[in-house]
């Protein structure tokens, strides 16, 4: 999952590049061809032509998703499509960065599902090793504690011991 975060962070932080550029390319051309500033409301910009940020990464995926069918509406009214960034170039990066948003939302899904599993059979699993262990104490009740411990220890379990105490491993007090 790590990878594909990671790769979905790269898609998202290029489509941002892209979506910014093209709406300060959008502003200095309109400024230098005379075009009403009424345009910038097909890009989701105010008249004003103000950039308010989303505030979550995957919000850039419908941000250049309008940007998209605004440039379409524009070239349908007889403007000039945007070069640099392309259009196309802004579709592509939208479509890779959507499918790896798609990705790790699908990871993540699968992330939970697999830890409501485990929390289902976690008390039984819990209550299988305290059972088995009770088994254990009680079998080894008559050998020496060091033998009890090297073989609980050897069953998987852990001990801590207390400052000042004896920690011998063959002490039977």
């Amino acid at each position: 999952k790590m990878g594909a975060v990671g790769q979905k962070d790269k898609a998202l932080a290029k489509l941002k590049l892209i979506c910014c550029d093209f709406w300060e390319v959008l502003k200095r051309r309109t400024v230098r061809m005379g075009h009403s500033t009424s345009i910038f409301i097909l890009f989701g910009l105010p008249t004003s032509g103000k950039v308010t940020f989303p505030t979550t990464k995957g919000n850039w995926i419908p941000v250049a998703e309008h940007i998209i069918y605004g440039e379409g509406e524009l070239v349908k009214q007889g403007y000039p499509p945007m070069t640099n960034p392309a259009i196309d170039e802004l579709t592509a990066l939208c479509e890779i960065a959507a499918e790896k948003y798609r990705t790790v939302q699908s990871l993540e899904g699968d992330l939970v599902r697999a830890l409501e599993v485990v929390k289902k059979i976690r008390k039984k699993a819990d209550k299988l090793i305290w059972e088995i262990m009770q088994e254990l104490r009680f079998g080894m009740r008559h050998n020496t504690k060091s033998n009890q411990r090297r073989v609980m220890k050897h069953y998987g379990a852990e001990f801590e011991y207390y400052p000042k105490k004896n920690t011998e491993e063959d002490s039977d007090i």
